[in-house]
């Protein structure tokens, strides 16, 4: 083999290897998820996890559907308020998710979960003059807060598996790129010597 076969195999290799990406962290659903302690305010944050990648994937903000989740993406947080998508800006007391997925999936409408909420008490409550956006509390509850120019907060980022290659087809193509590239040289060197 030669040095550049081995550059090519060990860079393979690297990408592959397990932890060779510290964050995002690998969650109850499959999916990865990562904390942007950076506070953004709420239209920002959604452009800024849309434009976040991690291995191929194009990242959401996140959308909690389970308690686990809940439970994971609150120990991400480290004590911070963060964004999750949720909004009833197009229709008050229709709380939906407005990014990945999900987006567009009504899951508590008028005082009743329809799939998964985790609302702290009396929440929401379209306090003052308005509240048509999510965040979470750093113990996991959720509250629903002003809009746009109201709040900076930090935000976790939800990256989706079906998204994502397997660590070994990675390994795989790399292995097998490099067998062609070994094939082909034989053939050329056994077409030469002819």
């Amino acid at each position: 083999m030669n040095s550049r076969m081995l550059v090519v195999v060990a860079a393979v290799a690297a990408l592959s290897a397990p932890g060779a990406h510290a964050l995002p962290l690998l969650g109850p659903t499959g999916n990865y998820y990562e904390l942007v302690a950076t506070p953004a305010d709420w239209p920002d944050v959604l452009a800024a996890a849309a434009s976040r990648t991690y291995q191929g994937a194009t990242g959401h903000l996140v959308t909690i559907t389970s308690d686990a989740e809940n439970d994971f993406v609150q120990s991400l947080n480290q004590g911070q308020y963060t964004w999750i998508a949720a909004s009833d800006e197009e229709t008050e007391g229709t709380w939906k998710w407005v990014a990945g997925p999900e987006a567009g999936e009504v899951f508590w409408q008028d005082g009743a979960t329809l799939t998964y909420a985790a609302w702290a008490g009396g929440e929401p409550n379209d306090f003052d003059f308005g509240e048509d956006v999510a965040w979470m509390y750093p113990w996991g509850e959720w509250n629903d807060i002003h809009g746009p120019g109201y709040d900076t907060l930090a935000y976790v980022v939800e990256y989706e598996a079906s998204e994502i290659p397997e660590p070994g087809t990675l390994a795989l193509v790399g292995f097998g790129a490099v067998a062609s590239s070994v094939a082909c040289r034989r053939a050329r060197s056994a077409h030469a010597r002819s």
